[in-house]
């Protein structure tokens, strides 16, 4: 499902088969537009974040899945002045890989569209970037061990991804650039 070339997926998408929570009578709010952040440490989720706030998203970082069911709510509310919203998923999360199937599956039942943007790099990339700042991996002591670890529980989720982007190669700036883009 994943579509490397551009942002928005399928042509079978929720975007596309008019998905998404219905207007109520006399309400003119546009749908909440959610897109979720995710893939793995170090592959640039903080710059896609910033891109994302730089657009005119509401941005939430580090939001525990359980919690997200709660927050599309509040967005969904009449009055909300919030109709773009993007949030990054990563491994920090507690309870991360638990609780984001039951999260999507949320968002699906209720109708409401969602994007799902995965970052990925290459091993030796990822390598680097963490030995350039000495910041320890979230899931592992060892860096390699983490990496190898958090690649197979995101697996499911860059499945169903509607746009993987492999960062290898790119600076934050190109980054930026193909997601102002897409």
């Amino acid at each position: 499902m994943a579509d490397e070339a551009a942002y928005g997926g399928s042509s079978e998408g929720p975007e596309q088969s008019g998905g998404g929570p219905k207007p109520g009578p006399g309400d003119s709010k546009p749908s909440l537009h959610l897109t979720l952040i995710t893939g793995l440490s170090g592959a640039g989720k903080s710059e896609a974040v910033a891109t994302f706030e730089d657009m005119g998203y509401f941005c939430i970082d580090n939001l525990p899945p359980q919690m997200l069911p709660g927050v599309v709510q509040l967005f969904g509310l009449e009055g909300s002045r919030a109709s773009q919203v993007a949030v990054v998923f990563d491994a920090r999360a507690s309870n991360y890989f638990e609780g984001l199937g039951q999260a999507l599956q949320f968002l699906h039942d209720s109708g409401i569209p969602v994007r799902i943007l995965y970052l990925e790099a290459s091993d030796e990339a990822l390598v680097s970037r963490y030995q350039a700042t000495r910041r320890p991996h979230p899931l592992s002591s060892d860096l390699r061990e983490g990496i190898a670890r958090e690649r197979r529980l995101l697996a499911p989720l860059r499945a169903q991804a509607d746009l993987v982007v492999d960062t290898t190669n790119l600076t934050p700036r190109q980054l930026r650039r193909h997601l102002e883009e897409t």
